[in-house]
């Protein structure tokens, strides 16, 4: 199998590898979310809401938290059900079992998810099982067909983007060395070139910024204890963004100055928290600017669709604020 013709490869193996690893974790999750949906009709062909149980006006937390995690429970226990009986009546060889590690089989072929996304079979089967890099056409067309923004193919995951300092691009500048990975989610955004670069010629010639984080898409639902803990985790994590999607974020914040320029600047130290600090405010930039612009058919009343716009306006000058403040401070 060869690449199509004409379409230019995500060149870098640490960017390939970026890109196959998202392909992976969509495919995933696209497995999760057809497991959920059957044990969801399972349950309400088997339980009609009659016969579940009643929620008690005024129970305990405890009360309330133990009837949850029944319910959680019976949940799982009908999914996993379902698993297994695919497993065995399809003869997979698969490790999948009830608690353990290996996630469970994709009942979606590859030919299909292919072809909703308009790639010949073949080619993606090619790329899926890692035999040879997914081209920037391959990645549009994914992106396109799921509902994906193209900056997730290019993106790492969470927990790199807290615990690394670099991002290990190939092959090193030779006067700037390894790039930060804070420098590298401002590049992905189009906020500002690359160690390297000439800052002229990127304005000159760079795109509008692609400023889209997506939100936890309720298309995509996923079992109950794995939703709260991704959610949980987002929660604590030193770079998400998630917050700014709260309808009760001030759009002005406290502490934060006019423009970065108000406050002499204080040189400091380039640290991984600094990095992880200037990402989740680049984060918050991106994700914010899709909700100002996101008119939802005009639903709403102007006054809500007002706030809502200038809301972001004040939560994206913040945070543009911070950047600078912390790019000035780094001498960058």
């Amino acid at each position: 199998m060869t690449i199509e013709q004409g379409s230019p490869y995500i060149g870098g193996s640490v960017v390939n590898s970026l890109a196959h690893q998202k392909l992976l974790v969509l495919r995933q999750r696209e497995a999760d979310a057809y497991w959920d949906a059957k044990a969801k009709e399972r349950q309400e062909v088997e339980l009609p809401k009659k016969k579940r149980a009643p929620r008690v006006s005024g129970e305990s937390k405890a009360a309330k938290a133990d009837r949850k995690h029944g319910e959680e429970m019976e949940f799982k226990k009908v999914r996993d059900e379902l698993i297994m009986q695919f497993i065995t009546f399809n003869n997979i060889d698969s490790n999948w079992k009830p608690d353990g590690s290996v996630p469970p089989p994709n009942p979606r072929s590859q030919e299909d998810f292919a072809k909703q996304a308009g790639i010949e079979p073949g080619h993606y089967k090619w790329i899926e099982d890692g035999q040879g890099p997914m081209t920037l056409d391959d990645a549009v067309k994914i992106a396109r067909a799921y509902d994906m923004d193209i900056s997730t193919f290019l993106l790492p995951d969470m927990e790199n983007l807290e615990q690394s300092e670099f991002f290990d691009l190939e092959p090193l500048n030779q006067q700037h060395g390894p790039i930060y990975m804070y420098e590298w989610v401002l590049w992905i955004f189009g906020y500002r070139p690359l160690p390297g670069q000439d800052a002229k010629i990127w304005r000159r010639t760079t795109s509008l910024p692609a400023a889209y984080v997506a939100q936890v898409s309720g298309k995509q639902e996923r079992d109950i204890a794995i939703r709260q803990a991704e959610l949980k985790r987002i929660e604590n994590s030193t770079v998400s963004a998630y917050g700014v999607l709260d309808k009760r974020t001030p759009r002005k914040s406290v502490g934060v100055p006019f423009t970065p320029f108000t406050d002499p600047t204080i040189q400091i130290p380039m640290s991984i928290g600094v990095s992880q600090r200037i990402i989740k405010n680049t984060l918050a930039v991106a994700t914010r600017t899709k909700v100002a612009f996101e008119t939802k058919a005009g639903t709403g009343s102007r006054k809500e669709r007002r706030d809502k716009f200038s809301d972001s306006i004040g939560i994206m000058r913040d945070n543009i604020v911070r950047v600078v403040m912390d790019l000035l401070s780094l001498g960058r």
